[in-house]
């Protein structure tokens, strides 16, 4: 995380490491947490992200796009959990 990053779930720097917490992905706070669906929903968006970030990938501007930037957890919940377009192209470009 980077100071003052409240809604950081994940961390990816372009290099070959990520790291993805499911801490804080069991929002909302309740004794239970996110239903399970939401919850596996928000890890698999996370672990695409920081995926995506591990090839070279930057944030997309297409919201479709997993790699689009979530600045909050309704973000996250919002996005696609998919590559889209350009991203999609240069993921299989390097695991071809």
């Amino acid at each position: 995380c980077r100071p003052g990053d409240r809604f950081a779930r994940s961390v990816g720097g372009g290099g070959r490491v990520a790291v993805v917490s499911r801490f804080r992905l069991r929002e909302p706070w309740s004794e239970q947490g996110a239903p399970l669906g939401v919850f596996r929903s928000r890890l698999l968006k996370s672990v695409f992200h920081e995926l995506g970030h591990t090839l070279g990938l930057r944030h997309c501007l297409d919201f479709p796009c997993v790699m689009t930037s979530s600045a909050s957890i309704e973000m996250l919940d919002e996005k696609g959990e998919d590559f889209f377009l350009g991203c999609r192209a240069h993921v299989v470009r390097i695991l071809a």
